[in-house]
């Protein structure tokens, strides 16, 4: 007759129980190190995405400052060719306006000469013989009035057409015997001979 071994089965039960918890703890210890292990992969990922993302940050920082150093300096050569190029606008005007200004200021010298010397003419002929050299005058007022001359000289071609006009008509009534009447003209002319004059000087003086 077999008799059921109680203490055995006790002691197999318990070592039984005892690998189970045995395996339990050892299954638990390796899950938490696994989590522990997954957490810290996770931090060492999101601490180098961090650091990525830093030195991307810091890369495009540099990228958009050597961007705007480079804006910059193509502004200030811009500028500069900028400047460069109203200052040589600005001297060849000024060259074509001195050129322009000597033509007619030598051209103005001529006529004034001319006209000096009919006026010379005109005073040390005979009042009965007066038509021609006063004929003379009016062909070089006329000449002087088709002059086309820079801006800076209009003020001065009018006060030269006034004076001749004086002038011109201080002979006329010469002719006329109303010599008073001449003689306050040629007056008058004088004195606006000696504004052209001074108006010549100073444009003279402005673009040369």
């Amino acid at each position: 007759m077999t008799y059921f071994d109680f203490d055995g089965y006790q002691k197999k039960s318990k070592i039984t129980f005892f690998h189970i918890l045995l395996v339990l703890i050892i299954s638990l210890a390796a899950l938490i190190g696994l989590h522990v292990h997954k957490r810290n992969q996770e931090e060492v990922q999101a601490q180098a995405l961090i650091a990525r993302q830093k030195a991307d940050s810091a890369a495009e920082a540099v990228r958009l400052q050597q961007q705007d150093a480079i804006e910059l300096e193509n502004q200030a050569r811009k500028a500069q060719l900028e400047a460069e190029e109203r200052a040589l606008k600005i001297a060849q005007k000024r060259e074509q306006e001195r050129t322009e200004f000597s033509k007619s200021y030598e051209r103005i010298n001529d006529i004034v000469k001319q006209w000096d010397d009919a006026v010379t003419l005109a005073g040390s002929t005979a009042r009965i013989n007066l038509d021609g050299p006063v004929s003379t005058l009016q062909n070089i007022k006329r000449e002087t009035e088709q002059l086309i001359v820079p801006l800076c000289l209009e003020r001065g071609k009018s006060l030269l057409l006034s004076s001749m006009d004086l002038r011109i008509n201080g002979f006329i009534e010469f002719m006329l015997e109303h010599e008073f009447t001449s003689k306050g003209l040629v007056n008058d002319s004088v004195e606006l001979r000696s504004k052209f004059d001074s108006e010549i000087y100073s444009c003279k003086n402005l673009i040369m």
